[in-house]
């Protein structure tokens, strides 16, 4: 029996009404209410967030053992040698919760599949890799260089202006 021909074409719309009104709903307004624009926003909104998460499980692993030595140690502001902060502890303390807890939002939004296109992704990216470089450089200088975050956030600007 001979398989069934492969299709390479959908129906937008068909497909948009499968993911459900409410998770389309982000991408369509930013769509202008086009399908086939919202469907490929959607793609790469999927795209960048798992991008952004293994960028988030390398940040994640070197936090932990980060602070893991630290406490063994026990001081928190060991953890993060490379911060400008070297002298306050109190100062160190809020900048890394208050990254932590914005990442850690990310983190979250990607887990749940929820859009991410409207943050400022560069951004988040760029103090991920600068945590990490708090802690240790040859880690950041590793996350950096296999992250594939900034190269997909490029593509949807190339798609942007194709699509103009």
């Amino acid at each position: 029996m001979a398989a069934p021909a492969q299709r390479t074409a959908y129906d937008p719309n068909v497909v948009a009404g499968r993911l459900t009104a409410d998770r389309m709903g982000p991408y369509l307004d930013a769509a202008g209410g086009d399908p086939a624009v919202a469907m490929r926003l959607y793609d790469w909104n999927s795209a960048v967030a798992g991008d952004m998460h293994a960028d988030l499980g390398r940040l994640e692993i070197v936090f932990r053992n980060a602070v893991d030595m630290a406490l063994k140690m026990p001081a928190l502001a060991s953890a993060f040698p490379r911060h400008p902060a070297r002298g306050d502890p109190r100062r160190i303390r809020a900048d890394v919760e208050r990254r932590m807890k914005g990442l850690h939002l990310l983190r979250n939004r990607i887990a749940h599949h929820e859009p991410i296109f409207r943050r400022d992704l560069a951004r988040d990216h760029a103090q991920l890799l600068e945590l990490i470089g708090w802690m240790c450089a040859d880690s950041q200088t590793w996350a950096a260089a296999v992250s594939r975050t900034l190269q997909t956030i490029a593509e949807r600007d190339r798609r942007a202006s194709a699509d103009s």
